[in-house]
């Protein structure tokens, strides 16, 4: 369970940078989210206050700490 909350806003343009927990669990999904490690996208929607959702379709649902920041 994540005790932090997410410290991203919507519009924020993040990097898929899953961990070795996440790769183990959900490397057979991430072709199906659409979604690609080292991928970059803009934040378009936050469920829970943990799971990212990046670009106008949505991608991804990983918790937020597998993505980082992109500066412009």
């Amino acid at each position: 369970m994540f005790v932090s909350k997410c410290p991203f806003k919507l519009g924020d343009k993040v990097k898929f940078v899953p961990s070795e927990r996440t790769k183990g669990w959900h490397q057979h999904s991430f072709e199906r989210l659409g979604l690609k490690p080292g991928q970059v996208g803009q934040i378009e929607e936050i469920r829970e206050n943990t799971y990212i959702y990046i670009d106008k379709e949505k991608k991804g649902g990983f918790p937020w700490t597998d993505f980082r920041k992109v500066d412009e």
